[in-house]
């Protein structure tokens, strides 16, 4: 599925305040038989839209949410599905924004709007798939999500810890498992007995154990980087120092062959000799350098590599597959 770019903060203010779907109008009170509690929804509605304008999204979720529990309108809606997006609620929009595209009462070019919405939406939620033997009951973190087969996805926060469990009859499997923002993460659970294949940190058959900690890839990558920088240096040293000594030795035959040569500092005759003392000078300078660089960089790398934090080792299996990534196991 084409992920969007998220739309930029000016033009979404352009269309929650002021876009062509008609957000400032009076949402209907015929949901309502309370003329008092219609009448301060409508009062919150206009102040939602008001903080809104001022750039405060955090104040106009409140007022729209507390809107939309009275109203039901899909005004109100729409602004409380833009307003969670732009909270940082981006699960809460994204069922409010299907929920508007689903309502009948939005109007036609409204809800082909809504579309790019929610995609941005979708590319900033994880979403799971869970398969498992037929009338399995699932729960994620403990909340009932239907029996097997469950044909649609479930919807979750991006990157953050989840425990899957697959319910049959008596015996159960956990799997623990991350949904990366956009990715679609499958937990498969097949067949029947008594097996007891881990999945996760959780065993149907005692507690859970200690997790291995694994180094990632950039624990790797950046210490050596770093050390390899101190190894350019220290390379960078000898070959200045070598230049240096040849240096050294061009000025050296310069003042055999010609004693007294510099006697007058000023004269163009001195200016050779002059030039290779310099040029030993600014090589043995660059020699230096790049032996504290050298050195430096080579204990930096060595104590990146020895103090990067590991997380920990993912005992599910997880490979590759045409709808993301798979979480395979037994019962």
């Amino acid at each position: 599925m084409k992920r969007m770019l998220w739309a930029s903060s000016f033009a979404l203010s352009l269309l929650v305040v002021g876009g062509a779907s008609a957000q400032d109008k009076k949402p209907s009170e015929t949901d309502t038989t309370n003329a008092a509690n219609a009448a301060e929804a409508n009062q919150r509605f206009r102040e939602g839209l008001d903080l809104f304008r001022a750039g405060n999204t955090e104040g106009a979720y409140l007022k729209f949410k507390q809107a939309y529990a009275v109203l039901q309108s899909v005004d109100v809606l729409w602004n409380l599905a833009i307003s969670e997006l732009r909270s940082n609620r981006p699960l809460d929009a994204l069922a409010h924004l299907r929920e508007y595209q689903a309502d009948p009462r939005a109007a036609v070019a409204d809800r082909e709007k809504a579309k790019a919405y929610i995609e941005e939406a979708y590319a900033r939620t994880g979403h799971l798939k869970v398969e498992g033997p037929p009338g399995a009951e699932v729960l994620v973190d403990a909340k009932p999500k239907g029996a097997c087969p469950i044909t649609a996805e479930i919807d979750v926060e991006a990157d953050q810890p989840l425990d899957v469990q697959i319910k049959v009859e008596n015996k159960s499997q956990h799997a623990s498992v991350k949904c990366p923002a956009g990715k679609v993460v499958t937990v498969r659970v097949e067949g029947e007995g008594t097996a007891t294949v881990r999945i996760g940190k959780h065993t149907p058959n005692g507690p859970p154990k200690d997790e291995p900690t694994e180094r990632s890839t950039a624990g790797y990558v950046v210490p050596g980087a770093i050390v390899g920088l101190g190894v350019a240096g220290f390379v960078g040293a000898g070959i200045f120092t070598a230049m240096s000594g040849g240096a050294k030795s061009d000025a050296e035959a310069i003042a055999a062959a010609s004693p007294g040569l510099c006697n007058d500092k000023a004269s163009a005759a001195c200016v050779p000799l002059k030039d290779k003392q310099d040029k030993q000078n600014t090589l043995a300078t660059l020699s230096y350098v790049s032996l504290g660089v050298g050195a430096v960089a080579t204990v930096v790398g060595v104590m990146t590599f020895v103090i990067w934090p590991k997380s920990k080792k993912s005992e599910v299996s997880v490979s590759p597959t045409a709808g993301g990534l798979l979480v395979s196991g037994k019962f």
